[in-house]
């Protein structure tokens, strides 16, 4: 079953921890295949597409346990270096596997990745890199055959700080001779958490979280146990959810320094927020306040997955609202479904621009997740609607929720599956 029936059931009062990283779980899985010991993970929240990312390094040959967010991976004997065509059709971020596997085993084949709808975001940057190291790639029709007699460090500057580019060419590097430096990294917390993974696995990576992270290669790993930071989207959605439906919501396990543009932006809206340490207290307002014009941008900017998000709030300000799009082309293909619930947004494709027209109140309708964040803020938008909100092809706001519908409940909502 894939559809949802959720109902409002009024203002929050609720408390909720946040889950563990999605965003830095996937890489840090990838980089387990570095290391032929034991990996241990915890933290990891258990999502569809860490069960995607289980799911390859099983069919690549390691061993994967576990247990209520803790994975213990065993890649003594990688056997195949092929990731299999369904899991790298179900998630973007498989990709970031071959980086590790050029490293481990000098070679990696896989065809294009699927996922969320974001437009135009070929991995181009990807596979230039990993030839600037020192692979030879080919593609043949749909499928990436990569492959290496040996790399060698070398700079690499990116046309864009892609996230997914810093991290895949950051775990190929470290199976290079010599220096790796790639300029115009990627600064998001995520790549931070995946160089803190690989320096304490043993390997030598400076510089994460500035434009320039530089890799020596050619270090030997260690048995590594890490821990999991909290997810900074998941939180926010949930402290947007709060904002939506009123009321007041305590989150834990909040990574309260990797959110500034985010909590500035709640509070631009009119949110009060209290923080003690990791807990974050969020007190909606009576009115929300507009934003007049908010762009979306690589860290530390408004983060685009928060953007889809933003937009069923926005519809009860007291003003109208203007957002622009600056990261992926298609990110706002949650306006048509938000449309359907009542929500008077206008977008100009071409400039990327979404306009929202304030004081609506979205009712309830039958609407259907076009992919994870889109999703997500269908949910948001039926936690604060009048009515009932079934949701088709919720599996999508699965793949990076926890457990949602029993989150939905502890926020106060009602949530049913239904046929």
């Amino acid at each position: 079953m894939s559809r949802l029936r959720i109902r409002n059931c009024g203002p929050l009062q609720a408390e909720l921890r946040v889950q563990g990283s999605k965003n830095s779980s996937l890489p840090c899985l990838a980089a387990a295949l570095l290391h032929p010991g034991t990996t241990v993970l915890e933290g990891v929240p258990m999502i569809e597409d860490v069960a995607t990312a289980i799911e390859i390094l099983r069919a690549l040959g390691a061993g994967v346990w576990t247990d209520e967010g803790r994975i213990t991976i065993c890649a003594n004997d990688i056997t195949n270096t092929r990731i299999p065509v369904q899991y790298m059709k179900k998630m973007r971020s498989s990709a970031v596997f071959m980086g590790a596997l050029l490293a481990r085993m000098k070679n990696a084949e896989a065809v294009y990745p699927g996922g969320c709808v974001l437009g135009n975001r070929p991995i181009n940057f990807h596979l230039e890199g990993f030839q600037r190291l020192g692979c030879d790639v080919a593609v043949q029709e749909d499928v990436i055959i990569a492959k290496t007699s040996g790399m060698t460090g070398t700079g690499i500057k990116l046309p864009f700080p892609s996230v997914g580019a810093t991290e895949n060419l950051m775990l190929a590097a470290v199976g290079a001779e010599g220096t790796t430096m790639i300029e115009n990294a990627a600064k998001e917390p995520e790549v931070i958490e995946l160089a803190r993974f690989l320096n304490r696995m043993g390997l030598e990576v400076s510089g994460a979280g500035t434009s320039k992270i530089c890799i020596r290669g050619g270090q030997k790993t260690h048995d590594i146990h890490f821990c999991m930071s909290g997810d900074r989207i998941a939180a926010g959605t949930w402290l947007l959810c709060c904002m939506n439906a009123g009321g007041s919501l305590w989150l834990d396990n909040v990574p309260v320094s990797w959110m500034r543009s985010t909590l500035s932006v709640l509070e631009q809206m009119g949110a009060s927020l209290r923080i003690d340490g990791t807990r974050l207290e969020c007190t909606a307002p009576q009115k929300i306040r507009a934003v007049k014009h908010l762009k979306t941008a690589p860290y530390p900017g408004f983060p685009t997955d928060m953007q889809s998000q933003l937009l069923p709030v926005l519809c009860r300000a007291d003003e109208d609202s203007c957002i622009c799009e600056t990261v992926f082309s298609s990110r706002f293909c949650a306006v048509r479904e938000l449309v359907r619930m009542g929500a008077r947004i206008t977008v100009d494709q071409e400039k990327n621009l979404a306009w929202v027209q304030g004081g609506v109140r979205l009712h309830g309708a039958d609407v259907s997740a076009p992919d994870l964040r889109a999703g997500a803020a269908l949910v948001i938008a039926a936690m604060g609607a009048g009515g009932d909100t079934i949701i088709d092809n919720f599996y999508h706001i699965e793949r990076g929720y926890e457990r949602i519908t029993d989150t939905i409940r502890i926020l106060g909502g009602e949530a049913c599956w239904i046929c």
